[in-house]
């Protein structure tokens, strides 16, 4: 089985892959995992999930404790174009509204909270965007990271 920390991430992108009408105003073209997936796309706007960092803590009766820092790329359009053809800020409301619908994470988290926003060019890529910033708070058995605690446990 999967760690929670990958099996939080899987449930982030598919909730992140529901960023389309009629929830949304704006359809996400494609998110992912994998920055490959996304290098020299012209269809805007698409979502990269990098590997977060993680601070692990507190290991009491078994169970650590783990802040995750999820960091959402969102890649709003080529660096070298001028235009955009959709609302950026109700495009980045629904991208947190996504994300904040379930805290819990299916039950894997303890909490969710967002960190900030930043305007961002990543020049390898050539796009523009902006970087969303959460924190993921959950707790896994320190012998086994993919055992699930149950949030009141938490």
């Amino acid at each position: 089985m999967a760690s929670i920390k990958e099996q939080i991430l899987d449930y982030v992108k598919t909730q992140l892959e529901g960023v389309i009408p009629p929830a949304a105003t704006t359809s996400v073209q494609k998110v992912s995992r994998e920055v490959q997936e996304l290098q020299n796309t012209n269809v805007f706007p698409v979502i990269y999930l990098p590997e977060p960092t993680e601070t692990k803590n507190n290991i009491v009766n078994g169970l650590t404790t783990v802040f995750m820092e999820l960091r959402v790329d969102c890649w709003l359009k080529n660096m070298y174009d001028d235009n955009v053809n959709f609302d950026v800020t109700t495009f980045l409301n629904d991208v947190e509204k996504a994300i904040m619908a379930d805290t819990q994470q299916n039950k894997l988290a303890v909490d969710t909270t967002p960190k900030k926003n930043e305007s961002c060019v990543w020049r390898k890529e050539k796009v523009a965007g902006v970087m969303l910033m959460f924190e993921v708070h959950y707790r896994h058995s320190i012998l086994n990271p993919s055992t699930q605690v149950p949030s009141v446990l938490a």
